[in-house]
């Protein structure tokens, strides 16, 4: 029975994705810009039509307008790259440091390696 919910659950979290556009360190430098970074937390709650975004191999953000929100992955992600999807693996309502990341590639229909979430880092405007 599980095997035939997971294709299920992997189309209702295609959902929740977006197509990540790379950050160059440039771009990100200026997004970051003017920007206080505050204390870190465990979990954020996804609102509006924001996007979660990969910054690098190893760090993606969240958010726009007064609050941008970094989270460094616990290790490096292989599938972070601009050209793939960017599926988010939320428990509950929330994106939490553990919930697994995943990427899909252009074309195919099964999502790459897991990556975990680190903890949220705000970075607002003063």
């Amino acid at each position: 029975m599980r095997l035939n919910v997971l294709p299920l659950a992997c189309l209702a979290l295609v959902g929740c994705s977006s197509q990540s556009g790379l950050l160059t360190k440039d771009t990100f430098a200026q997004e970051v810009e003017g920007r206080t970074a505050g204390k870190p937390q465990s979990c954020i709650s996804p609102f509006g039509q924001n996007s979660i975004r990969t910054v690098n191999k190893q760090m993606v953000a969240y958010g726009s307008g007064s609050t941008i929100y970094v989270n460094r992955l616990r290790a490096q992600c292989p599938g972070l790259e601009p050209i793939n999807t960017l599926i988010v693996e939320a428990n509950g309502g929330q994106y939490c440091s553990g919930d697994r990341i995943r990427t899909l590639y252009p074309g195919s229909t099964i999502p790459g390696p897991a990556c975990l979430l680190g903890e949220w880092t705000p970075y607002r405007r003063p």
